[in-house]
């Protein structure tokens, strides 16, 4: 486990892992172009979706580093956008119909949530102190408690926020991945 945390927390591996994103991103499409099922396709693109909404509310609710954000779903959990981005990710995965890629995709990504997560606590804890602190001992961190943080809202959600934080353009990415795959994913069938 040790070892485990080590290589997720590596400095040179997360750098070049950041670098590489979009080059790894565009090969795990074009993957999924070629070998996904469309017999899968409602499921997927339910899955991605409903993660996409839980960005999209997470987004409009977040000004990063400026406030201690304690509204929307962050006023239920700690970290929703990562059960977001899990969703989304998995819903793709999907699509290839194979237990397996799903089963190591979960474990990846937890342990890539698990360790993102502690640093970012740690850097939020040196921005707001106090307030943070408590924030963190009354709203779990991954599973939410459905009780209202006390000092939240849970009805937030500002469209000038979420296009600051850039998700209007994740959401387009998500439902252009489906519609191209929708219509490319026979052809590529066809002559495959």
């Amino acid at each position: 486990m040790e070892l485990i945390n080590k290589v997720f927390n590596h400095p040179g591996l997360r750098k070049a892992l950041v670098k590489s994103r979009i080059f790894l991103g565009i090969v795990f499409l074009i993957l999924i172009l070629i070998y996904g099922r469309l017999e899968m396709y409602f499921l997927a693109f339910a899955v991605s979706i409903s993660g996409e909404l839980i960005q999209i509310w997470s987004s409009g609710s977040l000004e990063k580093n400026k406030v201690l954000t304690a509204r929307g779903p962050y006023s239920l959990v700690r970290n929703p956008m990562y059960l977001g981005r899990f969703l989304v990710i998995l819903g793709g995965i999907l699509l290839l119909s194979n237990i397996y890629f799903v089963l190591v995709y979960v474990v990846i990504y937890y342990f890539y949530m698990a360790n993102r997560v502690k640093r970012e606590e740690k850097r939020l804890e040196k921005i707001f102190g106090e307030p943070y602190r408590i924030y963190c001992s009354e709203v779990n961190r991954f599973i939410p408690n459905f009780r209202v943080y006390e000092n939240g809202e849970l009805v937030f959600f500002r469209f000038n926020i979420l296009f600051h934080n850039n998700e209007h353009l994740n959401f387009l990415a998500v439902i252009g991945f489906y519609i191209i795959f929708y219509v490319c994913n026979p052809m590529i069938n066809s002559f495959l």
